[in-house]
């Protein structure tokens, strides 16, 4: 019986997988690299790939560098989670996202070139890289999603530097800021989870052209009592004052209480 689950189990992996060596490819499309199984070290993916796919490293410790070639776009879910003696990341200019928590634990990377073109960086991307303190970000990104820094000191320093921490005008992190907050002119957008969970600021002031305000901007602010919006906010995410129970939002001429917040949706989104 064991023989006949062990046969079972090596046919649904072959009608997955193809390859051979230290890379397997998706069966379906063998542009995407779909698992590594090699020795780790120093690795050079190969070339005539487009994606690198979801866990296909992940918990690889034996790795310690690896170079992702040209033409490859999309990094994709937890693709190097938890390679911890991961210490150099090279990715090509091709590439224009980086998914889902795909350094998440990389324990070892203290720095890393994010290049121009990438647009958008998905949700815990970098998170719990407790050494990371040196990142390069590229102009042309457009959103970052919830926690991407979490839990690095590139963002501990950052804070110290300012704890409104703007990034192409794009603001990522609130959290350590206090009582009266006025976020500055030239901010566009303020992210996912910015503020969430800051219970000592009171009071926000948000300018002219600001046009989006992200999931859970500011959820679970339990002391967050005011916050003015501008006419610009033309994206106020159905969230993003989830939780924050004591909040008042003027907006447009009117103000809404908490229990208003359906009737201030309905006037964000018109």
């Amino acid at each position: 019986m064991k023989k006949f689950l062990a046969v079972v189990l090596c046919i649904a992996v072959a009608l997955t997988l193809t390859g051979c060596g230290d890379f397997k490819y998706d069966k379906e499309d063998k542009q995407i690299l779909a698992e590594y199984v090699g020795k780790g070290g120093d690795v050079v993916i190969p070339e005539g790939i487009t994606e690198v796919g979801a866990r296909s490293f992940r918990n690889c410790e034996s790795l310690t560098s690896v170079v992702i070639p040209d033409g490859v776009t999309f990094i994709s879910t937890s693709a190097f989670s938890g390679c911890t003696n991961l210490k150099s990341v090279t990715i090509p200019s091709s590439v224009d996202r980086i998914s889902n928590s795909v350094f998440y634990g990389c324990t070892s990377l203290e720095s890393i070139v994010i290049p121009e073109g990438v647009t958008r960086i998905y949700s815990m991307a970098f998170a719990e890289c407790t050494n990371l303190t040196e990142i390069k970000l590229p102009s042309t990104i457009e959103a970052f999603d919830i926690n991407v820094f979490l839990n690095t000191p590139w963002l501990e320093n950052k804070r110290k530097e300012n704890p409104l921490v703007v990034v192409n005008n794009i603001l990522v992190d609130g959290k350590t800021c206090a009582g009266d907050v006025v976020i500055p002119n030239g901010v566009t957008s303020i992210e996912q989870s910015a503020f969430s969970g800051c219970e000592s600021i009171e009071s926000v002031t948000i300018p002219d052209g600001v046009t989006r305000i992200d999931w859970y901007a500011f959820g679970r602010c339990p002391n967050l009592k005011s916050v003015i919006l501008p006419d610009s906010a033309s994206y106020v995410d159905h969230d993003a004052f989830q939780g924050s129970k004591n909040v008042s939002i003027t907006y447009k001429g009117r103000t809404y209480s908490y229990d208003e917040l359906d009737d201030f949706r309905e006037a964000a989104y018109k």
